[in-house]
């Protein structure tokens, strides 16, 4: 295979793999963080896709100064669910990282914009973590069913909305 044909399977496997984990976590009961032990080798080999794909699309010195743009999803999406939706801290940091390393706007997805929020979401998760039901790192961290994070783009950029106890909903935009 060419490296073209190399890229776009990998960010088909990418994709599946993605699906199979969005549908996993869309049936998980409420609070059973066990269950996430199920997706993990998904997630850590999306991340793995993810570098293989960044670092065989762009050298090093040039993926921050230059925007690449596509209409098609790419990786964004997939690593923006594992920054999003892992039990894993490490794992998280790592899309994250991902994300900022590159910079890609596939269709509204702008990868800067979604490391932004992955990250925030990250924060406002961690934050509500104490020492009897979570972790700062490894696999055990628990989602707090306190914060229900929902981010949406459009043309200006996005809105992270999220339902925190005591406060309601809260609404936080982030710019291109």
């Amino acid at each position: 295979m060419t490296q073209k044909e190399n890229i776009g399977t990998s960010v088909l496997q990418l994709h599946v793999l993605s699906a199979h984990v969005s549908l996993h976590v869309e049936n998980l009961p409420p609070n059973f963080p066990t269950q996430w032990d199920k997706v993990m080798p998904q997630m850590k080999e999306i991340l793995a896709l993810g570098e293989k794909i960044i670092a065989s699309t762009s050298p090093d010195d040039q993926r921050a100064q230059t925007t690449s743009f596509c209409l098609d999803m790419g990786i964004i999406i997939p690593l923006y669910t594992v920054a999003s939706q892992c039990q894993d801290p490490l794992l998280r940091r790592r899309a994250i990282t991902l994300l900022r390393s590159t910079s890609r706007q596939e269709g509204l997805w702008n990868s800067l914009l979604v490391a932004k929020a992955a990250e925030r979401i990250m924060e406002i998760e961690e934050s509500t973590l104490d020492e009897t039901n979570g972790c700062t790192s490894g696999p055990d961290l628990a989602r707090s069913p306190k914060v229900k994070p929902f981010f949406e783009l459009d043309a200006k950029g996005g809105r992270l909305r999220y339902f925190q106890g005591g406060q309601g909903v809260v609404e936080e935009v982030f710019s291109w």
